[in-house]
């Protein structure tokens, strides 16, 4: 792969939908978090002394591990928060992290990864380490947008978690 130049900056329209992937992953966490001070019955404050900021995935582990002590009845393995957080984890790191490159052929921005594996040739069993050899990928303001749609989705499906927990939690208190 060529080395293109790394860019900065980036049009207008692309670093709008960058900073929507950032907001609304941040929505995401505090979301995660929200929940967990439910289960530690405890107010933000508190909350966010005793829990810190760990990592979403982190987040929705403890989650689950608080829902079982506490007694509240949540499916772990086909939560669809599960599957989303992971898609919303990985996208939003190689947006936030990433470096932009440009490639002046196609005149394409492109984000370049460098993490994981890729097959060398189509066939190949070998497969090469992007830290060594970058992939580039080619994003548009869309395909970044999309992405933001993506993780505001698990938003909503921790905003719906959040309500059936706090649904439990209140007819525990009341028994």
């Amino acid at each position: 792969m060529q080395e293109m130049p790394v860019v900065t900056d980036l049009p207008d329209d692309m670093l709008t939908a960058i900073g929507q992937v950032i907001v609304e992953y941040a929505f995401l966490e505090l979301q995660l978090s929200r929940i967990i001070y439910d289960l530690l019955a405890v107010d933000p404050k508190a909350g966010r002394l005793a829990v810190r900021e760990p990592r979403a995935s982190d987040r929705l582990d403890v989650i689950f591990d608080l829902c079982a002590l506490r007694g509240v009845s949540i499916e772990e393995e086909k939560n669809p928060l599960k599957k989303a957080l992971e898609f919303s984890v990985s996208q939003r790191d190689r947006i936030a992290h990433g470096i932009w490159v440009f490639d002046e052929e196609s005149g394409d921005h492109m984000l370049r990864i460098t993490r994981g594996s890729w097959p060398k040739s189509p066939g190949e069993k070998r497969r090469r380490k992007r830290i060594v050899e970058p992939e580039a990928v080619t994003l548009t303001p869309q395909n970044i947008f999309d992405i933001a749609v993506t993780i505001n989705h698990a938003s909503r499906y921790a905003v719906q978690m959040r309500e059936e927990i706090q649904a439990q939690l209140r007819s525990s208190h009341e028994k």
